[in-house]
């Protein structure tokens, strides 16, 4: 079972139980991915069928400023959260159709002051969610709404075993504030008696934290968190990302421009997912960080089904079926295989 690109296994699963079987196993839902996943077969550029999993971006906004985040060189993004009257409409449109929800694309999701309130509407529509964040607010009330909300799944971004090395990305102020927030925080989920959300603690190696792979596992497993994570820079993002490339070979990133890499099966994503920004415009894939490919907007007369199947919508897939090295966000992206080439596991952990 996939969330997002993150593999579970039946474990999870059962963890996951029964929020996973209340969401999956329906026969509406079943359906509708049955057509989805015929028609990227088929390679139609007309899905017959709603995507199954969606990205809804809750904040435009972020509290931090990391050298390698598309904010950083991206101008100021209006509205700063994704209004809730929009947010109701997409849940409406997509309730008995989505399985997987990921609440994050670009910005810090906690930020949204009404992040508890979209967790628990889809919990109500039963789909699955999950959410990224920098874990700088995972404190307090917040802390405790996730948990209560019915959050399945979060991956907490935290580049570093040690002050220094997490500093070089997300500042060396936030080490201890963060390291703490997921500490209480995974008390506090013991206290409510709550085996969710399921917590993964994510690292993207660099030069500065390259040597800290086991010491990062062990500070995984004193929080107690369910998964810990490594995960290759992205150099398509910012100009500094290429500055942070770590030395040893096996944790460099891919540069699909750089090395000719060439794909042998086309990205599902468009097919079987999509991504609608805080200011309601859907986007393909949450890899167009200058938001190049805009299909329309969410409050647009017809919604999201009235984009889903549009023109630009289907000369895109057929792009990316016939020709993907003329699409800029597909030929600079390294995931031909999304486990292989993003998420790195040490041979000996």
């Amino acid at each position: 079972m996939r969330i997002f690109n993150t593999e579970f296994n039946i474990d999870d699963v059962l963890t996951l139980a029964p929020s996973g079987a209340r969401s999956i196993l329906s026969l509406r839902r079943l359906t509708n991915a049955a057509r989805v996943i015929a028609s990227e077969r088929k390679h139609s550029c007309t899905v017959a069928g709603l995507p199954f999993a969606i990205n809804v971006e809750p904040s435009a906004v972020c509290d931090m400023k990391c050298p390698i985040c598309a904010l950083t060189v991206s101008p100021p993004r209006t509205p700063p959260f994704l209004n809730w009257d929009i947010y109701k409409s997409i849940i409406g449109e997509f309730g008995s159709m989505a399985i997987f929800l990921n609440l994050w694309t670009w910005g810090e999701p906690l930020l949204n002051p009404r992040i508890g309130e979209m967790i628990s509407l889809a919990k109500k529509n039963r789909i699955l969610t999950a959410i990224h964040t920098n874990g700088k607010n995972l404190s307090g009330p917040i802390a405790e709404h996730l948990i209560r909300d019915g959050l399945c799944y979060m991956v907490v971004s935290f580049d570093g075993a040690t002050k220094e090395s997490y500093g070089a990305i997300r500042g060396a102020e936030n080490f201890v504030i963060v390291r703490e927030n997921v500490a209480e925080f995974m008390r506090l989920r013991k206290t409510l008696r709550s085996e969710l959300p399921l917590v993964e603690l994510k690292m993207i190696v660099t030069r500065y934290n390259q040597n800290e792979i086991h010491h990062f596992a062990e500070l995984g497993k004193l929080l107690g968190v369910y998964r810990i994570t490594y995960r290759r820079l992205v150099l398509a993002h910012t100009p500094k990302t290429a500055e942070m490339v770590p030395e040893y070979k096996e944790y460099r990133p891919i540069d699909a421009s750089a090395h000719g890499y060439a794909r042998s099966l086309y990205c599902n994503r468009p097919w079987r997912s999509s991504v609608i920004l805080a200011s309601g415009d859907v986007v393909p894939c949450c890899d167009d960080s200058r938001f190049e490919h805009i299909m329309g907007n969410i409050s647009d007369p017809g919604g999201f089904a009235a984009i889903w199947n549009n023109e630009k919508y289907r000369a895109f897939r057929h792009k990316l079926i016939n020709d993907p090295t003329s699409i800029q966000i597909c030929s600079k992206c390294p995931e031909n295989s999304f486990r292989e080439d993003i998420f790195i596991k040490p041979e000996n952990q």
